[in-house]
């Protein structure tokens, strides 16, 4: 069975696309078939990025996707779902990467999402159900990701909300990112209580700068670990942490807010995913300057980023029954606090 696993960001500019890309790419590196989709219908990407173009011949005729499939099925047409999904890096994955972008009709989808969502398709399942059914039957992927918009309404919802087995929360480090998710995150636990759903949640806090960047010339900082440490030790006000260690008080404040409530949340959640850990939920995503962050997977490297993807990669393959993922280099995890 596939699992379903949406990649959110509140606001943009975090690294949300990329993080999918390369944990997809993970994934596909160790056997498993992956099928990426673009529903930030608002601003679609993937179909422009380098490493997840259709061939050549195919966007010549037509960069059909997400959007066309839910139209056409909306307007009854029975073209294959696998009209609208193309291979990516083929060269290198084989059949085992997959791509559905946006299409080419995402802002007709977004103006009628609420209908499209609600559209009966004989039994009553909606159209995104229908999408999910005819994937898992026709594409048959081992994960699914879903590249979803920001904010928290109409796709994002339906991103959110209804189509996931695990939600890869990326949230920036300022309080319009952690009082955003903060709000999102709470109203999906609302949502799935509600409806009797188990869905397990990841939070990466990204982009992380890297230590060495936060010293100032000729200064030395205290490590973000210490830090971390003393805050668990010795708690001390907000306000005095941030002058003595901005960033460090800074991401204790996320776990505080964000975190916090997906580690009470756990032992329920384990029910329906009891490999996953307490460490599985939290990730730091730590970015280096000379890295540069286009079309390249930065998982093919042995810096700081990639250790972080590789070790994503794995809490995510804990969500399903076979944990078979290898982190092949040793990276030490954030350390959570509460």
């Amino acid at each position: 069975m596939m699992l379903k696993v949406t990649f959110y960001s509140y606001k943009g500019g975090v690294g949300r696309t990329l993080a999918m890309l390369n944990v997809a790419a993970l994934m596909a590196e160790q056997g498993c078939r992956v099928l990426v989709v673009d529903l930030d219908l608002e601003a679609p990407g993937l179909g422009l990025s380098a490493l997840t173009r259709a061939k050549t011949a195919q966007i010549e005729r037509a960069r059909a996707g997400v959007s066309d499939f839910l139209l056409d099925r909306w307007a009854s047409s029975a073209t294959p779902v696998s009209a609208y999904v193309y291979p990516a890096l083929t060269e290198r994955f084989g059949d085992r990467f997959h791509v559905m972008p946006a299409g080419t009709r995402a802002g007709e989808v977004s103006r009628n999402v609420e209908e499209l969502f609600r559209e009966p398709q004989g039994d009553a399942a909606h159209l995104f159900m229908l999408l999910l059914a005819e994937i898992e039957a026709f594409i048959a992927p081992d994960y699914v990701f879903f590249d979803s918009r920001t904010g928290l309404a109409d796709v994002a919802g339906v991103c959110t909300m209804e189509l996931p087995d695990v939600v890869v929360a990326v949230c920036g480090l300022n309080e319009q990112n952690i009082g955003g998710m903060e709000g999102a995150l709470a109203q999906m636990r609302e949502h799935w209580s509600a409806v009797s759903r188990q869905v397990a949640t990841l939070l990466v806090l990204s982009p992380v700068p890297r230590e060495p960047d936060l010293a100032r010339r000729g200064g030395v900082i205290e490590p973000v670990r210490n830090v971390f440490l003393s805050l668990r030790d010795q708690p001390i006000e907000l306000a005095d942490a941030m002058r003595r260690h901005p960033l460090g008080a800074r991401l204790h404040e996320a776990q505080a807010r964000l975190l916090a409530p997906l580690v009470q949340e756990l032992p329920r959640i384990q029910q329906r995913f009891p490999r996953l850990e307490r460490q599985d939920l939290l990730h730091m995503l730590e970015y280096d300057p000379w890295v540069p962050l286009g079309d390249v997977l930065v998982g093919d490297s042995g810096a700081p980023l990639a250790l972080q993807y590789q070790l994503l990669a794995r809490s995510i393959a804990r969500a399903t029954a076979n944990d078979t993922f290898d982190v092949t280099v040793a990276v030490e995890p954030p350390p959570i606090l509460v």
